[in-house]
C-alpha cells in the first residue's frame, strides 16, 4: 500500500495514501459548499465522509496535523484537489485554501 505523500520520519505511522487524501479533501470541499447553501447539513458530516473512505478520524487528524507543519508537502495536494474539483464539479464553489483547523474539526 502506498503511504501518504511526502512521508518523512516524523510523519504519522498509519498510512494515508495521497489519492485517498485527495478524495477526502474533495468531499470535504463539496460538503463545505453544501454548508454554504444548505443549513440542514449534520455536524457529523466530516466523520461520515471519513467513514465512507474507511479512514479513522484520528488517522486523518494525524495527517492534517503533520501537513500543517509541512505546508510545502500539502500545497501540491491542495492544488490537485482544486484542479479536480474545477474539472469534476465546476459549478460548486470551493473554499481554498481550507485552514487545517477546519479540516481537523478543531
Amino acid at each position: 500500500m502506498a503511504t501518504g505523500c511526502g512521508k518523512t520520519s516524523d510523519s504519522p505511522r498509519q498510512p494515508l495514501p495521497k489519492e485517498k487524501l485527495i478524495a477526502i479533501l474533495m468531499d470535504l470541499e463539496l460538503a463545505e459548499a453544501r454548508l454554504m447553501t444548505l443549513r440542514d447539513v449534520k455536524p457529523a458530516m466530516r466523520d461520515s465522509l471519513l467513514k465512507d473512505h474507511r479512514i479513522p478520524p484520528p488517522v486523518f487528524e494525524a495527517w492534517m496535523t503533520y501537513y500543517a507543519g509541512h505546508p510545502e508537502l500539502f500545497l501540491p495536494i491542495r492544488e490537485e484537489v482544486s484542479r479536480r474539483l474545477a474539472h469534476e464539479a465546476p459549478n460548486v464553489p470551493t473554499v481554498s485554501p481550507t485552514p487545517i483547523d477546519r479540516l481537523t474539526g478543531r
